[in-house]
C-alpha cells in the first residue's frame, strides 16, 4: 500500500513538471526554481551587511565649481579620447584597451545625448549624433556586435582572440554580455531621445534582433562560433543581462511596421518568465557580487524601462532597479542613484503609475540624492584617472569592518581622488584598495574623463546637480 502511494505520488509530481514545462518551457521552470532562493540569499546578505554609505562630507581636492570641471574635462575628452570626428571614444591613451570599447560607447553616445538635451546647439547635436554613427559602426563586425571597432592606425594593446584587421580597420569580435549592455543602453536613449537618428536607430535594432533570431539567441563572432560570452536567451539558463538586453530589442520592435515576428518572440519569452529573470538582472549571488555586473545590470533595466509601455513586466522591471539600489546603498554611486531616478521618473511620466517597491524607493529621493553627492566633489582630474601605485591597505585612517561573505573591507567608501585610477569609476569598487603595486611600467597612462561626464549631466537632467556647486 504503502509503495502505492508513493508510485501515485510519483507520478503526480512528474505530471505537475510537465504541466509546467508545457506551460512556461524550460527556461521558465528554471527561473521559478532559483529566483526565490536568490531574492532570500540577497536578503539575507543585506542584514548581514556592514558597510555604510559615504561620509556626507566629500573630500575634496579639486575646489573649482562642477561646471568648470566639466568644461576642462569635455575639452580634454575631445582633445586626446575622440577620434573619427568624434564618433569613437578611445578609453585610454596610450595602447588603448579593446575589452570594453562596445559597453563604453554605448555609454558615450547616451552621455552626448544627455548634454545635447540639456543645451540643444547645433554644435551639442552634431556631436550626439556622431557619437550614435560610432555605436552603429560596432554592429558592421561579429554577429551581432564586435566588442570593439579602431583606424588600423590607431595604437593599441595586443588583440588576443579574435582580433582582426585589414588595411582601413581593426576590430575585435567575442563580443559579450558587458558589449550588448553598453550598446543597448545607448540605443535606447538615442530611439527616445535623437530624433535625428530615431529612424536609424530603429534599423540597428532590427538588425540585431534578426541577428539573434537566426543564431538561436546567442552571440556570435563573424565565422560562426559563439563568443565565451554568448547565453543571450537561447540556453536554458542564461545571463540575466543578456535576456534583458534581448527582450529590449525585441519591445522596441515589436510595435513598428512588420515586428509582429519581433512581438511574438517578446511574449514567448515571457511566456517562459523570462522577463522575471531578467528583471533580477544581478544580485550578490551572481558573479559574487561584483559591482561591473551591477553596473551593466543598470545600464540594461534602464534600457528596457526606456522602450517598455506594458505595466507588468516594466512593473517588474522598474521594481528591479529599486531592489538593485538597496542592494548598491553602501556604494554612494553618483552614475548609478542618478540613472535610477531619471529612469524611473521617464516611467512614471509616461505610465502614470510605479510598481509599490519602485515608488517607495523613488519616495527617498533625497536621501540617494544625499548619497550620491559627495563622489562628484571628490574628482581631481586628471590625476585620478592616470595610472599609480594605490596601496590604500596601508593606510592606518581607512575604518575596515568583518563580514561573512567577503575578506575585510574598508567601512565607507574610499574617496574618489584616492581610489585606482580605472577606465569608468562607477563600475569599479568604491573600496578599492590596492592597485598597480610595484608598478614597472612607467609609461604614461590616462582613461578618459567620460565617466564623470555621465553623471554629471545625469544630475544635472534629475535636478540634483547645479553648474555652481
Amino acid at each position: 500500500m504503502l509503495m502505492k502511494r508513493r508510485w501515485a505520488m510519483a507520478a503526480a509530481g512528474i505530471l505537475v513538471l510537465g504541466s509546467a514545462v508545457s506551460h512556461i518551457g524550460v527556461r521558465g521552470v528554471i527561473a521559478e526554481a532559483l529566483l526565490p532562493p536568490l531574492y532570500a540569499w540577497e536578503y539575507f546578505h543585506r542584514v548581514l551587511d556592514p558597510r555604510l554609505p559615504p561620509s556626507p562630507t566629500p573630500s575634496i581636492r579639486d575646489p573649482r565649481p562642477l561646471h568648470l570641471q566639466a568644461e576642462a574635462m569635455r575639452a580634454d575628452l575631445e582633445r586626446t579620447f575622440l577620434i573619427e570626428d568624434g564618433k569613437l571614444l578611445v578609453l585610454n591613451r596610450p595602447d588603448s584597451h579593446l575589452g570594453d570599447v562596445c559597453l563604453w560607447q554605448g555609454v558615450y553616445a547616451a552621455t552626448a545625448i544627455f548634454e545635447w538635451r540639456l543645451l540643444p546647439t547645433e554644435r551639442n547635436l552634431k556631436a550626439a549624433e556622431a557619437a550614435f554613427d560610432g555605436l552603429a559602426l560596432l554592429a558592421t563586425k561579429g554577429n551581432p556586435l564586435a566588442r570593439s571597432i579602431y583606424p588600423a592606425s590607431l595604437q593599441t594593446e595586443p588583440g588576443g582572440i579574435q582580433y582582426h584587421r585589414d588595411e582601413n580597420r581593426q576590430w575585435k569580435e567575442d563580443a559579450s554580455i558587458d558589449s550588448t549592455a553598453g550598446w543597448m543602453f545607448g540605443m535606447a536613449v538615442a530611439l527616445r531621445f535623437l530624433p535625428s537618428r530615431r529612424a536609424a536607430a530603429l534599423a540597428e535594432l532590427r538588425k540585431y534582433a534578426d541577428a539573434l533570431i537566426a543564431s538561436g539567441y546567442r552571440l556570435e563572432n563573424s565565422d560562426g562560433t559563439p563568443t565565451r560570452f554568448h547565453r543571450v536567451g537561447g540556453a536554458w539558463l542564461n545571463s540575466p543581462v543578456g535576456v534583458l538586453t534581448t527582450m529590449t530589442a525585441l519591445r522596441a520592435l515589436a510595435h513598428t511596421p512588420g515586428g509582429e515576428q519581433y512581438l511574438r518572440e517578446w511574449a514567448r519569452f515571457r511566456r517562459e518568465r523570462q522577463d522575471r529573470w531578467a528583471a533580477f538582472a544581478s544580485g550578490p549571488a551572481l558573479w559574487r557580487n561584483q559591482t561591473t555586473n551591477h553596473n551593466i545590470a543598470h545600464l540594461a533595466l534602464s534600457a528596457a524601462l526606456l522602450v517598455e509601455d506594458d505595466l507588468d513586466t516594466g512593473g517588474r522591471y522598474a521594481n528591479g532597479l529599486a531592489r538593485l539600489e538597496r542592494l548598491t546603498f553602501h556604494e554612494g554611486n553618483s552614475f548609478w542613484i542618478y540613472l535610477s531616478i531619471w529612469t524611473l521618473d521617464d516611467f512614471r511620466v509616461r505610465r502614470r503609475t510605479l510598481p509599490a517597491a519602485a515608488a517607495a524607493w523613488l519616495a527617498g529621493r533625497n536621501d540617494h540624492l544625499a548619497r550620491a553627492r559627495p563622489a562628484m566633489f571628490e574628482w581631481n582630474y586628471p590625476e585620478n584617472k592616470m595610472r599609480a601605485e594605490r596601496l590604500n591597505s596601508e593606510r592606518s585612517e581607512i575604518e575596515f569592518v568583518k563580514w561573512p561573505f567577503g575578506p575585510r573591507t574598508p567601512k565607507r567608501p574610499i574617496p574618489v581622488w584616492q581610489r585606482p585610477a580605472s577606465d569608468f569609476v562607477w563600475q569599479r569598487p568604491a573600496r578599492a584598495l590596492d592597485d598597480w603595486r610595484k608598478l614597472e611600467d612607467k609609461t604614461p597612462l590616462r582613461f578618459a574623463p567620460m565617466d564623470f561626464l555621465a553623471a554629471y549631466r545625469l544630475g544635472l537632467l534629475i535636478g540634483a546637480l547645479s553648474p555652481e556647486q
